[in-house]
């Protein structure tokens, strides 16, 4: 059982007991005492607040109105000092621009949101560590790789992205785009599952 459950739910009527446990027990092993982790798209916060418990600190990213849930799962636990919260959408552009996000699987909004990347975020924020990055951002995935080429050649992050065809297509792409993206970036999948793929730089 995680340390801390997610208290408060995006929709009343989501279930976390039985919430991706594959990838779940995958963090589990994975993720270190030291470790920094993004989570890309963390909704409500189940695996920003997983990410707390196994590693030294988290930047959790939430554009849409599951922002407000996401900051009070994480101020109930009093996690302020382990977890950054940010009100960004991640794409390869930094600005303002109308964009249709999805809050979860199928639910569009379309209206002006906050971009950023993960190297404009990890040099604003000096950071000189980023050990595992988790993207599950309903058809953005490619465009955040995009937005991170510095950061996954200077730091090499373990890659955790969500590969959902029907996705990708929103926005003209396709599964093989980003596989060979990461390829060329010198990463190798790792694992895969129903749920996502495990990408890592392999020396």
């Amino acid at each position: 059982m995680n340390k801390y459950p997610i208290k408060y739910l995006f929709r009343d009527d989501w279930d976390y007991q039985n919430y991706e446990q594959n990838t779940t027990n995958m963090y589990r092993e994975i993720v270190q005492r030291d470790w920094v982790t993004f989570d890309c798209g963390a909704r409500d916060g189940y695996f920003t607040l997983l990410f707390s418990e196994l590693g030294r600190e988290c930047h959790s990213f939430e554009p849409s109105n599951n922002f407000s849930v996401l900051t009070k799962n994480i101020e109930h636990y009093n996690l302020q000092d382990k977890v950054k919260i940010n009100n960004l959408a991640l794409s390869d552009k930094v600005g303002s621009f109308s964009e249709t996000i999805y809050e979860s699987w199928p639910l569009p909004t379309t209206k002006i949101y906050n971009f950023t990347t993960i190297d404009r975020y990890v040099l604003d924020n000096k950071l000189d560590k980023v050990d595992l990055i988790k993207i599950d951002c309903d058809s953005f995935e490619l465009d955040i790789l995009r937005g991170c080429i510095k950061t996954l050649w200077a730091l090499s992050p373990v890659v955790v992205v969500e590969l959902n065809s029907q996705a990708l297509g929103l926005r003209n792409t396709h599964i093989g785009a980003v596989k060979h993206f990461l390829a060329e970036q010198g990463y190798s999948e790792i694992r895969q599952s129903e749920e996502n793929s495990t990408f890592k730089k392999l020396l």
